[in-house]
């Protein structure tokens, strides 16, 4: 199955390139497009040259919304460049690794039985209930769908778990 990982990165560029050579050397079950989205050149972050060839899409957004906006604005740039035969989508930030992709291919088969389920987090409590957004699994179709997902200001769980339940 084809997946694309969506990896969000401001400043984390030296974890980044940990976790894409964690992705590739221990990621072995699906197949991967790589969509990385960074927002922090204008303040001195540059993507390592040897992660480079680790990445399928690399995306260089000139301005930096602001520390929650600015987690919007690479959402919102990365789900222009997820390509259409990915049934799946991971966002990642670049500081979460993950060894091995069971888990993946895991939940990817728990959505696929069900039109309805279109996410898969962990669960994020914080003053509200919300769903994490550090590593998560969603339908590429539903994204696609509803770009809305990931228009939020401030807190992007609360926002996110609020949207899905507001699409039903």
């Amino acid at each position: 199955m084809k997946v694309a990982i969506l990896i969000r990165v401001y400043d984390r560029t030296e974890d980044l390139e940990h976790n894409l050579r964690v992705i590739r050397d221990t990621w072995k079950e699906n197949d991967y497009y790589i969509i990385v989205v960074s927002n922090g050149k204008n303040n001195g972050y540059q993507i390592p040259e040897e992660s480079l060839p680790l990445i399928d899409k690399l995306v260089i957004l000139e301005q930096n919304a602001g520390h929650r906006r600015g987690n919007s604005q690479l959402l919102m740039e990365g789900m222009r460049y997820i390509p259409g035969d990915c049934a799946y989508t991971l966002i990642l930030e670049a500081d979460t690794w993950m060894y091995g992709d069971s888990i993946i291919s895991q939940y990817t088969g728990l959505l696929s039985q069900d039109n309805a389920k279109v996410w898969a987090s962990a669960d994020w409590y914080d003053k509200h209930y919300a769903l994490a957004t550090d590593f998560a699994i969603i339908k590429t179709g539903y994204i696609k769908a509803n770009p809305g997902i990931f228009d939020f200001e401030l807190f992007p769980e609360c926002h996110i778990a609020n949207f899905l339940r507001d699409t039903g």
